[in-house]
Formats: structure tokens, sequence, C-alpha cells
């Protein structure tokens, strides 16, 4: 699984047209993309059948199109093709010199964002790599409650 730096909201995402010119992606070819959105949708959406189209991986053999819907107290995969199988075998290529998610720093993301990919472990959705100022919030935080102000105590 390929993770290259994207962000997105429930009805889009957004993506480097600029591809990876590593060399171990040069005999693979995509098979599909996965997301995630806020309800459970009887057919495919608009994007996911444009997305399909604009690409030419509509193979229905080879191509596959996994939605993650966030229901309340639940969460549901759908695929519009799929292999089942116990086990599958694969690995994850992840962008060498950053986070694959840009969600919480949307205004780092560049359309033509360069990047090069590696084999590694997918970092969580959430993890500090992805959401730098949260910390810096928290830090901030931190500081702020360790310095005296200009307040006036009025219980002496």
């Amino acid at each position: 699984m390929v993770m290259p730096p994207q962000w997105g909201t429930h009805q889009q995402v957004h993506l480097s047209s600029a591809l990876s010119e590593n060399d171990f992606l040069n005999d693979l070819e995509p098979l599909g993309w996965m997301h995630t959105q806020p309800n459970e949708l009887p057919q495919l959406s608009f994007q996911d059948v444009a997305w399909l189209e604009n690409t030419k991986q509509g193979n229905g053999e080879k191509c596959i199109i996994l939605t993650c819907s966030f229901t309340p107290g639940s969460c549901l995969l759908a695929a519009s093709q799929m292999i089942l199988s116990d086990w599958f075998l694969g690995f994850f290529k992840i962008p060498d010199n950053g986070p694959w998610n840009y969600n919480f720093m949307e205004v780092r993301h560049k359309a033509r964002i360069k990047y090069d990919m590696k084999l590694g472990m997918l970092r969580e959705y959430y993890h500090q790599d992805h959401r730098p100022i949260h910390f810096l919030e928290f830090c901030n935080m931190d500081e702020g409650a360790t310095v005296e102000g200009g307040c006036d105590d009025h219980f002496e």
C-alpha cells in the first residue's frame, strides 16, 4: 500500500500531481484507493466514479475502491470488488521526507509536492508527526500555567 502525501475532507482528497520517481514502484500498478466517509452510502459516490474514470483504472478485475464508513458505534468497510482471503501479504510505501497525512497542516501541502517513497511502517492518522501544531499548543499551555500574570488574588 502506497501512502502519498495527502489531506482531505469527507468530500474530496488532495494528492500531489507529481508522482514518486522511486524505482521500486516501476513494476507495480495502482489497484485502487481507500478512503473514509462520515456515513454509509448505498452506492459509490460521484467522486469515486469520477476517480475511476479519470485514472483509467476502472478495470473491475484489478481495481477496487475501499470505503470505510464511520457510523454511530461502528465502522463499516465496503469495496467495489474484493477478493476474500484469510490473510493479505503486503507492505507500505511511505514518503521518505515527511508525513503522509497533511489533514492537520494542509497549508504545508503543495499541489506539486515532490516526494520519494521508502518501505516503512505506516504512522497512525493522529501521530504527532502529522499534527505538530497541536503539540506546540500543548507546550504553550504548560508554559502559560507556570507564568504568573497580573491577576489579583481576591481571596487573600
